[in-house]
């Protein structure tokens, strides 16, 4: 019984409120402000770095879409060409504004379908590569996995479907969403 008698005591004496002197609570309390100001302001600039690099969605932070005015032998003309890495160069050399498809050869992916459908519908050109030469060109675009649609403004790639993204897995598997993304980027009249 003395034990816990004891045990009490000890008890009250640890729950008494130390006082410290006004000027060392005060500057416990600022501390703990600054404390809190820094970890917000690291937080914001990390939400902000963050979300300006697109490290959260994996792509790019989206900006307006500015439409691509294909050239002009591209517009009322359904003709399929096919490249080799020159003919793709020289594309690139006299800035085309075009739409090429980068396939595996004996490709049957829903996508060719999609692009001959959306050729036919807009009457336009159309451009197609097979997967390995393309990515031999263009291995550091960004560009990783065929069959891919890209889209070229003035020789240089605007856009291009991800077959590793789940906001590009509707555009593969759908052709009104197909349709809608290449709209959304190409202008169709002269």
């Amino acid at each position: 019984m003395a034990g816990t008698q004891q045990y009490r005591e000890n008890s009250q004496q640890e729950n008494k409120k130390v006082e410290y002197p006004k000027d060392v609570e005060h500057k416990v309390h600022q501390i703990i402000l600054l404390s809190g100001a820094a970890i917000a302001i690291f937080c914001g600039s990390i939400l902000f770095v963050g979300a300006s690099a697109g490290w959260f969605s994996g792509k790019p932070v989206e900006k307006p879409v500015e439409k691509v005015q294909l050239s002009e032998e591209y517009i009322n003309n359904t003709t399929r060409h096919e490249l080799n890495a020159e003919s793709y160069k020289q594309l690139i050399a006299e800035q085309k504004s075009f739409i090429l498809i980068s396939h595996l050869p004996d490709c049957r992916a829903k996508i060719l379908q999609f692009l001959k459908d959306y050729s036919a519908e807009r009457q336009i050109a159309v451009n197609y590569m097979v997967w390995s030469e393309f990515h031999e060109i263009e291995k550091d675009s960004g560009i990783k996995y065929a069959p891919t649609v890209i889209i070229y403004n003035n020789g240089k790639i605007v856009d291009f479907l991800k077959s590793d993204s789940d906001a590009d897995i509707a555009k593969y598997n759908n052709y009104e969403d197909f349709r809608a993304w290449l709209d959304s980027f190409v202008n169709l009249s002269k």
